[in-house]
């Protein structure tokens, strides 16, 4: 008796294929899971910040927690590092979790590691326009301006005796 799909009922044309021929749908028991290692999400958090949920195919989950450090660094620097701390603790937990069959697991997928780490770049570097010019408003050093951001200030050069 050949196997039907059991998502739209279609039969599967051969054994151990991994999706429905039909609808596309993943079939079940036709592939190798490979378990999370809790201790690979736990450095990606600690090294990049959300990647850990990321590795664990939660891209939201990766990107709410980038989000709420940058938010928490923002307004102060303790909020900041208490939700860097729950996203380590967070990614291994749940690595782990997956692992057990408590929760569903999910698989990484290469494009969401690639958005969120490109997202990731693009925070780093607003931030670290950020603080620069505010480093440089708090500490009274001549500002060249920023023209793409719309900040006030030109070059100056230095004037002769």
């Amino acid at each position: 008796m050949a196997k039907v799909c059991e998502t739209c009922g279609e039969p599967l044309r051969s054994e151990g294929v991994e999706y429905c021929q039909s609808c596309g749908a993943s079939v079940p028991g036709s592939y190798l899971r490979r378990d999370k290692n809790p201790w690979t999400a736990f450095f990606l958090s600690v090294f990049f910040d959300g990647a850990g949920q990321v590795y664990n195919g939660q891209l939201a989950k990766g990107l709410a927690v980038l989000f709420g450090t940058l938010a928490g660094l923002f307004l102060f620097i303790v909020p900041g590092v208490v939700v860097w701390l729950y996203g380590i603790y967070d990614a291994h937990r749940t690595a782990r979790r997956m692992n057990a069959g408590e929760i569903a697991f999910r698989e990484i997928r290469r494009r969401d590691m690639v958005i969120f780490l490109a997202i990731w770049l693009v925070a780093l570097m607003l931030l670290f326009i950020f603080a620069t010019s505010l480093g440089n408003v708090l500490f009274g050093l001549p500002q060249g301006g920023f023209p793409l951001l719309g900040l006030p200030g030109e070059p100056t050069l230095p004037q002769g005796p």
